[in-house]
């Protein structure tokens, strides 16, 4: 693997490693983590850092022009020493995870059983404790048919749009996902993508922006204006983000804290210093990989609001 890493260069670190949605995290130099990783708690948890795109293969089943014209969304790189745990939750786009090392363990729920696994109110996960299933308090737990899938290092795994799951991984663990729209998959034909597979289709061959052109330079303007008056708090974050009307919307929705935890991460991002303010300063200096993975983040924002309204839409019509 040859590594052309920015001196500059950050990667988005968890620093625990059962997950809750709220726990601690930092940016850290990727040859930090590196160096670290295995005598601590941090996990690695964004998208594929550019220098590392062309030495991650693109999966035959998945090598498909419909989703290569508008359909993919992002990759996610799941780094660790092992031992993480995730909450229970959902995704609401269809993804591939593949693993490079070590092991993982998969619980999936068929989502027809959502209300049973207490999922919050935008359907995003569950505050369950995944080591303490406690059937006394959620007896309906018992009532739950469940998969359970074991992969190993070479494997990849289709994890389906909206399906409940859980995951954990054993032993120095490197994984990514790749994540795509749902409604775009469906237009694929399985048999055409099966016909012939590019072996060294990576993925820094292929385009995962969206409607992205001068996007850039429009949320570097609009911040800077903002920063005139003042430093950005992550209170204000929602609104400037999503306008003050669709962050009215969601919180009169009830939509839970699954869209609020993506916008902390958007806020980390520009956080550069972790003083909990974003200045002028730091939006001024902010490199183009920053701004690639903001977009990432907005357009996945963007699918997991749309899952929440859908939601909401039919839960009402169900009344």
């Amino acid at each position: 693997m040859s590594l052309d890493i920015d001196p500059n260069s950050t990667v988005f670190v968890e620093s625990a490693k059962k997950e809750n949605r709220s726990g601690p995290s930092q940016h850290i130099h990727f040859k930090k983590f590196v160096e670290t990783y295995n005598s601590s708690d941090n996990y690695m948890v964004q998208d594929v850092p550019v220098y590392l795109r062309k030495d991650v293969m693109i999966p035959c089943n998945i090598q498909c022009a419909e989703l290569f014209e508008n359909g993919l969304v992002a990759t996610v790189m799941w780094f660790s020493s092992g031992g993480t745990k995730s909450v229970i939750h959902t995704d609401a786009v269809d993804n591939m995870n593949c693993l490079y090392r070590g092991e993982k363990e998969l619980f999936f729920v068929d989502p027809k059983y959502k209300n049973k696994i207490f999922l919050k109110e935008n359907g995003a996960y569950s505050d369950i404790d995944v080591d303490r299933m406690d059937y006394t308090k959620y007896p309906e737990l018992a009532d739950i048919e469940y998969h359970h899938v074991n992969i190993t290092a070479g494997d990849c795994l289709f994890i389906p749009y909206l399906w409940i799951h859980q995951v954990r991984s054993y032993g120095s663990n490197l994984a990514v996902n790749i994540w795509w729209n749902h409604d775009e998959g469906l237009k694929m034909d399985p048999q055409k993508c099966k016909e012939k597979c590019d072996q060294n289709l990576n993925l820094s061959q292929v385009n995962f922006e969206v409607d992205n052109e001068n996007r850039e330079e429009d949320w570097k303007d609009y911040f800077l204006d903002i920063l005139e008056e003042e430093d950005i708090k992550l209170e204000d974050m929602t609104e400037l983000v999503l306008g003050r009307a669709a962050a009215e919307k969601l919180k009169n929705m009830n939509a839970g804290q699954g869209y609020l935890d993506m916008i902390h991460r958007i806020f980390n991002l520009f956080d550069s210093d972790g003083d909990e303010k974003i200045t002028k300063e730091e939006v001024e200096i902010i490199p183009e990989k920053t701004w690639i993975q903001c977009e990432t983040l907005m357009y996945d924002l963007d699918l997991l609001i749309e899952a929440i309204e859908k939601s909401h839409s039919k839960s009402h019509e169900e009344l």
